[in-house]
């Protein structure tokens, strides 16, 4: 467990937000059973609009909530079948496409390659072509979830040339954004920055997507900062600054996000050029207009701000934006060391020899680490890149196919001596991790023991919570619901929600999601280590994670391996033993 004692203020101001926040969902409750009897009781066009309504509601509370999914998924069901029962097609389209976009924003994306080609022929067939590119786009963003840069480039090239046939800007704009992306995503700024800027001329071509061309500005001034052109980013600054106006004169309503993310680029760019003046007033913009600020934007005000503390040589404040930043990227192995090396700096400066050489061994450990991940990336970027710009080499004179063939040799050659000098050097990566996570296995062994001694009446009332919730937890297998929800838990231990999570924070140091994703692991290390018998779909299934590819993704993102390679170990292990 991350940490087992915290001090906590619970007082007159948390019962005061816990009654507002029952208000609330008293009020979204009279909303939903509104619409609902609207649907049940009405026709025509009354009876879309309330489904419209209700998946409104419902789609933004489904993501993480699989219960609320079900829901919603059976909403846009009922919805596309009214709509098609009305003869409305721009109905039955909008449920398709916002089916869709509820899968992708649970992940779910086997889903969204399941049903994509039945919903994308039928706008195609049915010419409704501002879902259908929607819908095309949505899928290629897939693609570059998944580090498929090749079939990203592939597929938007296809898209592209069906779209410019056809003479729609819009498909043609968002061919060329999805392609910038991918080079952008291989650190290939050059082609990133071509690309953007002829998606960013077919976009205001088509006059209705002014949302996509801020998001070009964005990444282009992102690729123009790369590239260190600072002249070149003031002059697209202010190209940004003028759409952010028309789209929210487009919109009529305020566009923060677009608007953040040109304070950020303002705040990166005076930051490199030394303008810190310019570069705290940025930072001042950014944080006032915005009472709760999301992940990459409180990021860049603590590196930022770091920075111009460290300018200011106000050393014991750029610290405590450094120790935040790290904090924020929660243990993201690049990122985190170079942040580490600015305090080493800055303890260098404050003349505190010994802190200075504690934080140098920390960040030679993390450098093997990084050497390791860097070397797996440099290895699946030479695949890519040589598959990209084998679609760029078919498109050249038959003279240079001679030339590719030869070089693809070379590269071949190059790549089976990466790959054998990269296998050696995997095995003792996972040796190392192996062994990290016995470690952390005894030590919250440890941990549980030392909290099972402490008399209950030295605990808190959070802690007393969190241990029958623990004991609860291990002895029933709770965990092993993969519908399990914090409502029901609650009930279970005879608490609310709120006082069920402030008491997991509290014992844990975790929120319930992390709380729980945590016990499964820890769980399926226990199968894969005494039960070599199960699959690793069984064990992903007994562990709670409902599938495989959740408990994949899971596993090696916490233990930096997948769970074939910890078995692999652990029998190892067993036999020497």
């Amino acid at each position: 467990m991350k940490q087992f004692f915290k001090k906590s203020f619970i007082g007159i101001s948390l019962i005061m937000l816990s009654t507002s926040l029952n208000a609330q969902d008293f009020q979204v409750w009279q909303r939903k059973d509104s619409l609902r009897k609207i649907i049940a009781h009405r026709e025509g066009e009354d009876k879309l609009n309330a489904y419209q309504k209700l998946t409104g509601i419902y789609f933004p509370e489904s993501g993480g909530d699989s219960l609320k999914l079900d829901t919603l998924i059976i909403l846009y069901d009922e919805m596309k079948l009214e709509a098609r029962k009305q003869g409305n097609m721009k109905t039955e389209c909008l449920a398709m496409a916002n089916q869709l976009f509820a899968y992708n924003n649970n992940h779910m994306y086997d889903e969204i390659f399941k049903f994509s080609p039945e919903y994308l022929d039928f706008f195609r067939k049915n010419e409704m072509w501002k879902f259908y590119y929607n819908i095309y786009r949505l899928l290629l963003d897939v693609y570059q979830k998944q580090g498929d840069y090749e079939k990203v480039i592939r597929e938007a090239n296809k898209l592209y040339e069906e779209a410019k046939t056809r003479d729609h800007n819009i498909g043609v704009g968002m061919a060329l954004y999805a392609i910038s992306n991918a080079y952008g995503y291989m650190s290939r700024n050059e082609e990133e920055e071509k690309y953007m800027r002829q998606s960013i001329e077919a976009l205001k071509k088509d006059g209705g997507s002014l949302h996509l061309v801020a998001s070009g500005y964005f990444y282009l001034c992102q690729s123009l900062l790369s590239q260190e052109r600072y002249d070149d980013v003031r002059k697209e600054l202010v190209e940004f600054e003028k759409i952010n106006y028309l789209y929210e004169k487009e919109s009529q309503m305020k566009q923060q996000t677009s608007w953040n993310n040109l304070w950020r680029i303002a705040i990166k760019l005076y930051i490199q050029i030394g303008d810190y003046s310019k570069a705290e007033a940025y930072c001042k913009k950014l944080e006032e207009n915005n009472p709760t600020l999301d992940y990459n934007g409180q990021i860049t005000l603590a590196k930022a701000r770091a920075e111009i503390y460290k300018f200011h040589k106000q050393y014991k404040e750029a610290l405590d934006m450094i120790d935040l930043s790290i904090e924020l990227m929660h243990g993201e192995p690049t990122e985190t060391n170079n942040q580490r090396k600015e305090k080493a700096e800055i303890l260098a400066k404050m003349g505190k020899a010994e802190e200075t050489y504690r934080l140098f061994l920390e960040i030679l450990d993390a450098n093997d680490s990084i050497r390791n991940f860097e070397f797996n990336g440099k290895l699946d970027e030479l695949r890519t890149q040589y598959e990209v710009d084998k679609l760029t080499i078919q498109k050249e004179r038959n003279r240079n196919y001679m030339l590719m063939a030869l070089g693809g040799c070379l590269l071949l050659l190059v790549v089976l001596s990466i790959y054998v000098l990269y296998s050696s050097r995997l095995k003792a990566k996972n040796r190392s991790l192996y062994q990290q996570i016995q470690e952390r296995i005894q030590k919250e062994k440890t941990a549980e023991e030392a909290i099972i001694r402490i008399p209950e009446t030295e605990l808190s009332r959070e802690m007393q919570l969190f241990r029958t919730l623990s004991e609860r937890m291990q002895k029933d297998k709770l965990f092993t619901n993969p519908d399990i929800s914090r409502k029901s838990l609650a009930d279970l231990v005879g608490t609310n929600e709120m006082y069920l999570a402030d008491a997991i924070r509290e014992g844990s140091g975790e929120t319930f999601s992390e709380y729980i994703t945590h016990l499964r692991l820890n769980y399926a290390l226990e199968l894969l280590n005494n039960q070599p018998e199960l699959t690793l779909d069984a064990i992903a299934i007994d562990s709670g994670h409902g599938s495989y590819s959740p408990f994949y993704r899971s596993f090696g993102k916490t233990f930096g391996m997948s769970p074939s390679e910890y078995r692999k170990l652990s029998s190892v292990k067993n036999i020497q033993k």
